[in-house]
C-alpha cells in the first residue's frame, strides 16, 4: 500500500488523464509534482491543493527537463514514482503525413519518455521507486489514420517492457499500462487535417478530420 509517496505526473493539463490521475492521488495524501508546458494549463482544482507542485516541464526540451530535475532536487522531498503521462496525437493518411510533424510526435512520445525517464532515474534509484508509462491499446492494433501515433505508442511499449527488464535488478520497478478509450481533451491538440490535393484520400477527408477531433471512431480519445 502507498503511504505519503512523493509522485511526478507528466501532462497534467486539464481535462487530462494526467490531472486526473495528480488529483485522485493528491487526495489520498501524496506529494504531488503536477507539470507541464504551460502551468497556466493545470487545473485549479489542482494547483490550490497544499501537497502539490507546480512544475514547468516540456518533455521535448532537455532544458526544461534538467530545470524540473533542478526544482524536485531542491525541494528536498526526492521521489519515490515516476508517472509518465505526456503525449500528443497526430491523424493522417501515412502516404500524406508529413514527415516533420511525425518526428514531434515521436519526440513527444517516445524520445520525450525516454529523455524524462533518464533525467529522474538517479532521484528514483535513492528511493528504489517506480515507473509508469501510460502507452495505449492502439499501440497493438491496427486502424487506419492514425499510424504515426499508434506506432509511437508500440515504440514507447517496448522500451517500456524492456526498462522493466534491466532496472529490476537496479530496485527501480516499471509498469506498462495499456489504456483503452477515455473522455478527454486529447484531440484539441492535434494537427487540423489538411490532405495535399493529390491525396488518394479525398473522399474520405470529412471522416478522417471527425477522427482527429475524436467526432468518430471509439468513444473518448486514446492516450
Amino acid at each position: 500500500m502507498l503511504f505519503n509517496k512523493r509522485i511526478l505526473i507528466t501532462g497534467c493539463s486539464a481535462n487530462g488523464i494526467g490531472a486526473a490521475i495528480a488529483l485522485a492521488l493528491a487526495r489520498k495524501g501524496h506529494h504531488i509534482f503536477a507539470t507541464a508546458r504551460k502551468l497556466s494549463k493545470i487545473p485549479v482544482s489542482l494547483s490550490s491543493i497544499s501537497n502539490v507542485t507546480l512544475v514547468q516541464l516540456d518533455v521535448t526540451s532537455p532544458k526544461s527537463i534538467t530545470e524540473a530535475v533542478r526544482v524536485v532536487e531542491d525541494y528536498g522531498v526526492g521521489l519515490d514514482i515516476l508517472i509518465n503521462n505526456a503525449g500528443i496525437g497526430y491523424t493522417m493518411p501515412l502516404l500524406d503525413v508529413d514527415i516533420e510533424t511525425a518526428q514531434r510526435t515521436y519526440d513527444t512520445n517516445v524520445w520525450g519518455v525516454l529523455r524524462v525517464t533518464q533525467a529522474f532515474a538517479p532521484l528514483l534509484l535513492r528511493n528504489k521507486g517506480k515507473i509508469v508509462t501510460l502507452s495505449s491499446v492502439g499501440g497493438v492494433t491496427n486502424t487506419p489514420w492514425i499510424g504515426i501515433y499508434t506506432s509511437s505508442k508500440s515504440a514507447i511499449t517496448m522500451i517500456s517492457e524492456t526498462l522493466r527488464l534491466e532496472l529490476a535488478p537496479i530496485g527501480i520497478n516499471v509498469l506498462t499500462v495499456m489504456v483503452g478509450t477515455v473522455t478527454t481533451s486529447f484531440h484539441y491538440n492535434e494537427p487540423e487535417v489538411l490532405l495535399p490535393n493529390s491525396s488518394h484520400f479525398l473522399g474520405a477527408r470529412d471522416t478522417i478530420a471527425q477522427r482527429a477531433t475524436g467526432q468518430v471512431g471509439p468513444k473518448g480519445c486514446p492516450v
